[in-house]
């Protein structure tokens, strides 16, 4: 999506520059990796030297030819970014008027990168590419000169206005101060287009004004801020004035405008600003053709990077492999001034291809510092496809572990509080033996061992958000149960938990290291070879999958009959043993409990559960069996209802899927027969036979959500083996902003209308045990985050861990 600003008295016409022809992105570097390492998955093209005979369809590739440089000369503008899964960006360029603006967008699932700007210079005199605003400090002198105080002198105080001094300025005032002073406040409001217009083009222009017409926003310090809510992510962008806006590539289906004037915010919108006015719009969107988009899943903008083996993540959208080509331009080494302007690229390389498949990874080494990728859609003759979300950059750091210093307490792979320790150093004298707690709290009847699995990878995010996940565990606890966590970590990750958090020694806690590359990688990588499926571009990876190999890495380790799997995004608001105790409710058949997802999956499960009718959901269909109990649709040698698996098989809704936040794993079910990892075979050959069968699919089924997308079509085909969760459990941030784009944010009191209930989406109405925020959505500073829950998240992030040392968790271990 891209947006054009415009001056009110200039209503409907475009002003601003188009990205896609601002000199930045085509001047490139020259510099070329010619070692490089890189795997990809679609037909590859050489791109000539510069030098060289250039065919046609390279001639305007020349253009992209590159994009390392500008990549790092046009790492674009700056914005804050929180996208669902299966997002695909949307590129928005603001006036170089008055009407200035940087744009943050976010998506449900995936995100796309919009990142700040980076200049570059050179002794002939280059090209500016972008401008880093810096303040700038002036040194004083050290030697202070003593004189006698005169009236005009700063005497350290501050003073109100007196009657003499009645235009004396003071900062900082509320908007509740300034309207008690008398200070009217302006209001904004939509011209256009009308609330619930259907607008058939993917261009809209959104018109807006002000009340009074003539208030000064920015005397005031007041900016107007837009966001916008559609269905694959939301995206927000401030202005410095107010202005009509022209979006363009917006997809089909219904969108939400939020419009606000903010007291105190930052134009890049990363900070959201005291609400002085806002109104909204509804309108729904119809296209004939689905606007071409390309976004970057991983890595995300400033993530920073454990790893220097990197999959390069890229999901097409509206861009099928007759289309054109996407071409990727891999900068490594980026050097900065002290001005934030790029002043040396060490490596860049450009690579084409012919998609097969609209997801792409390309793998490939980066060296430790900043580095950075850019893509650009083409047609097949070469011509840069314009303006609806075709091209997209993203530049992240990397610190491998090797350039972190080993842990004080050294690298771990058990520890328990009850450890024997140097009185001194604080190391376990004896690594190799557990300490001894209390028999009558070590997994008893009464107080159950809690096993919980956390992977965290490849991110120092990621690290951080896990331990945000897990000192909300530990600050919800009420019980004596021991926790044993269970961390499948990388190298840098293992370091990262010793000292942030076996190093804090907390009560009633064991704490076991296992390596992601035995656990995950490797299982995974043999999985998708024997199915031919190539790795998603998920932004998790092969993080992605690997709750399917967890039963088989920790079933053999005593003590361990059950397990939870956490993802790292969510935050716990009750006691993690009134989870576990869920246990006890699995039907006799079922292996492993997950909660269902807010809005239906193509194949979830066939049959409704009794949280479908206690919670007021619309999941579920019409029973179909006979009154004896038997379907007549029956196969008399399997039992199966062909009725009811093609049913499935075609999508129509029936119960909405499970969600991975939680997976709870029954160890002893789950090795039952001939064991999980055979269910797990066989299930996948059986659901592509089937989708194949019904020609649901050009190509092969290939799972884009990971194990969420593999679990679901095993619970398709045998839904006994699950147990649905209390929605309590997962509540998903998502279901609220997906209501409010359905229903409109008047009040809450819109949220379950009759288009949301449509489309099968429902809401929890249980107070949250469980909080999802799905993709990192808890850093969302719009209008849609801080009325769901992201103000818990920051709240568990600044938690000081000395309060998690709870009285009733003292005197757990055997003296």
């Amino acid at each position: 999506m891209e947006l054009h600003v415009g001056k009110k008295c200039r209503v409907g016409r475009k002003i601003g520059y188009s990205v896609y022809r601002h000199a930045s992105f085509y001047l490139f570097l020259s510099i070329l990796i010619s070692a490089a390492t890189t795997h990809s998955y679609g037909s590859i093209i050489q791109m000539p030297s510069s030098n060289a005979n250039i065919p046609a369809i390279d001639n305007s590739l020349e253009e992209h030819s590159g994009a390392a440089a500008a990549l790092a000369a046009a790492l674009a503008s700056a914005a804050a970014v929180a996208n669902e899964d299966d997002n695909i960006p949307l590129s928005i360029t603001a006036a170089a008027s008055k009407a200035e603006g940087i744009i943050e967008e976010s998506d449900i699932m995936e995100e796309a990168h919009v990142v700040p700007p980076i200049t570059t210079n050179n002794d002939n005199g280059g090209e500016k590419l972008g401008v880093v605003e810096q303040q700038q400090y002036q040194q004083q002198d050290d030697a202070v000169a003593v004189t006698e105080k005169t009236e005009e002198e700063d005497d350290g105080y501050v003073y109100l206005p007196t009657k003499e001094h009645a235009e004396y300025p003071i900062e900082g005032f509320s908007r509740d101060s300034l309207v008690a002073g008398g200070v009217e406040m302006p209001q904004i409001y939509f011209t256009s287009p009308n609330e619930g217009e259907v607008v058939k083009s993917s261009d809209v222009l959104v018109g807006l004004a002000i009340e009074p017409e003539q208030a000064n926003l920015k005397e005031r310090n007041i900016l107007m801020c837009l966001e916008l809510l559609f269905r694959h992510g939301k995206q927000r962008s401030c202005f410095s004035d107010i202005t009509d806006v022209e979006m363009s590539g917006l997809e089909g289906g219904q969108l939400l405008a939020i419009a606000t004037l903010e007291l105190n915010a930052t134009l890049d919108g990363r900070v959201q600003g005291q609400i002085i006015s806002k109104d909204t719009r509804s309108m729904n969107i119809v296209v004939d053709v689905k606007p071409a988009k390309v976004g970057i899943t991983f890595p995300r903008t400033e993530e920073h990077l454990s790893i220097q083996y990197v999959g390069i993540a890229v999901r097409l959208d509206g861009f099928e492999k007759d289309d054109g080509i996407v071409c990727m331009t891999i900068s490594k080494d980026i050097h900065l001034n002290d001005q934030g302007m790029v002043t040396r690229v060490g490596e860049s390389a450009d690579q084409c291809l012919k998609p097969t498949r609209n997801e792409i990874v390309i793998s490939t080494d980066f060296p430790e510092g900043l580095n950075g990728v850019s893509a650009q859609l083409y047609s097949l003759d070469g011509k840069p496809l314009g303006k609806r979300g075709t091209m997209t950059q993203t530049w992240f750091r990397v610190t491998p572990s090797t350039s972190l210093p080993r842990p004080k307490m050294g690298l771990l792979t058990y520890w328990d509080s009850c450890m024997e320790e140097d009185p001194k150093t604080g190391v376990p004298l004896a690594l190799e033996i557990p300490g001894n707690f209390l028999p009558e709290i070590d997994n008893t009847d009464q107080f159950p061992v809690v096993h919980i699995g956390v992977l965290s990878a490849r991110s120092y995010d990621r690290y951080d958000e896990a331990m945000v996940m897990i000192k909300s565990i530990l600050f919800n606890r009420k019980r004596p149960n021991i926790l044993h966590f269970h961390l499948i970590v990388d190298p840098a990750g293992r370091i990262y938990f010793t000292e942030n958090f076996v190093a804090l020694k907390l009560p009633g806690l064991r704490i076991s290291f296992y390596d992601f590359q035995q656990v995950c990688v490797k299982p995974n990588e043999r999985l998708l070879k024997k199915f031919n499926f190539t790795q998603s571009a998920h932004y998790s990876g092969h993080a992605g999958y690997c709750r399917l190999y967890m039963y088989r890495y920790l079933n053999n380790i005593p003590g361990v009959d059950g397990l939870i799997a956490v993802e790292s995004d969510q935050i716990f608001l009750e006691d993690v043993v009134e989870l576990w105790e869920q246990f006890n409710h699995f039907p006799a058949n079922a292996m492993i409990g997950m909660p269902e997802i807010y809005k239906p999956w193509g194949a979830g499960r066939n049959k409704p559960t009794t949280n479908d009718l206690t919670d007021g959901k619309i999941n579920g269909v019409v029973n179909q069996n006979t009154a004896s109990g038997e379907n007549k649709n029956d196969d008399p040698n399997t039992g199966e209802s062909h009725k009811t698996v093609k049913m499935i098989m075609k999508n129509k809704y029936h119960g909405n899927g499970f969600i991975g936040g939680i997976v709870m794993l029954n160890f002893e079910r789950m090795g039952r027969g001939d064991g999980w990892q055979s269910l797990v075979e066989k299930s996948i050959s059986k659901y592509i036979k089937m989708k194949a069968d019904l020609d649901l699919e050009v190509e092969s089924w290939n799972p884009q959500m990971n194990d969420q997308d593999i679990f679901n079509s095993i619970f398709s085909l045998n839904p006994e083996l699950v147990y649905a969760l209390p929605c309590q459990y997962n509540i998903q941030f998502h279901a609220f902003q997906e209501h409010l784009r359905m229903c409109g944010m008047d009040n809450t009191n819109n949220i379950e209308c009759d288009e949301a209930k449509n489309t099968g989406m429902f809401l929890c109405k249980r107070r949250p045990a469980i909080i999802h925020f799905m993709a990192q959505s808890y850093r969302d500073q719009g209008q849609l985050g801080k009325s769901y829950y992201s103000g818990f998240w920051q709240a568990m992030k600044q938690l000081n861990p000395d309060m998690l040392k709870y009285d009733f968790l003292e005197n757990m271990c055997v003296k």
